[in-house]
């Protein structure tokens, strides 16, 4: 077969959705991330086995059933630790991304997601040319589910990597999508590294940083499912961080 997907010559996008469920317009607005790396999922959905019967070693009928009202599929991206990344996977994992970046308290601001209501939290993701075959692919109605941002003096040059890892419970589609005639932000630029830091010290007492590693993670789950054709979620219920 000559489908497969190839990381060489892939975009990577974050899209702001207007309405959940919808994928975000190609005229909508992007935001282009330095990716590093990234792990999309296939087509899954978990697989359950009924008990086999007693005294028997062997099942005569299949008991196996793949359960599509559960399936989530998650993507990881591997970014450059950028202000411009850091500010915009802040927005999708707890809605600040002005800068500071404030995470007050240990539940999200926004707590209701339901399809089809006008909800500007979860995220398109939209890998250009990474479907089988150079097509493209996206994720729609994805929400942020952790970032890690670490670095090293040792690691990488020190520069700083942002690792976010969202879930959707929508099926990913292989179909063109090319952001234009929107707003187009280019988030890459000057990335920050643990060769420029310039304090040193902590609470009076000097330090020497050799690495550094900060996690923010909160549960997403699905919510049951509407139709026996694609099994999209009646929504997400959200954990605290």
């Amino acid at each position: 077969s000559s489908k497969f997907q190839s990381k060489s010559d892939v975009e990577v996008y974050i899209g702001t959705e207007v309405t959940m469920g919808t994928a975000t317009l190609a005229g909508g607005t992007w935001d282009q991330v330095p990716v590093v790396d990234y792990s999309i999922a296939d087509k899954q959905a978990p697989l359950g086995v009924a008990p086999q019967r007693a005294n028997s070693f062997g099942q005569q009928v299949s008991g196996a059933k793949h359960n599509r009202t559960e399936q989530m599929f998650e993507i990881s991206l591997t970014m450059h630790g950028t202000a411009g990344v850091i500010n915009r996977i802040c927005g999708a994992l707890f809605q600040d991304d002005d800068g500071d970046n404030k995470l007050v308290g240990g539940s999200p601001a926004i707590k209701t997601f339901d399809d089809g209501q006008p909800n500007a939290v979860p995220v398109t993701l939209l890998f250009k040319n990474g479907g089988s075959d150079g097509n493209d692919i996206h994720f729609k109605s994805a929400m942020c589910t952790s970032m890690e941002l670490s670095y090293g003096i040792g690691t990488d040059g020190g520069a700083l990597s942002c690792v976010a890892t969202f879930m959707t419970g929508y099926i990913p589609v292989e179909s063109t999508l090319t952001p234009s005639g929107g707003t187009i932000t280019d988030v890459s630029g000057v990335v920050f590294n643990a060769h420029d830091i310039s304090i040193n010290s902590l609470g009076g007492q000097q330090v020497l940083i050799n690495d550094f590693s900060l996690n923010i993670s909160r549960p997403v789950n699905r919510v049951s499912y509407q139709s026996t054709v694609e099994f999209a979620p009646y929504g997400y219920s959200i954990g605290a961080y």
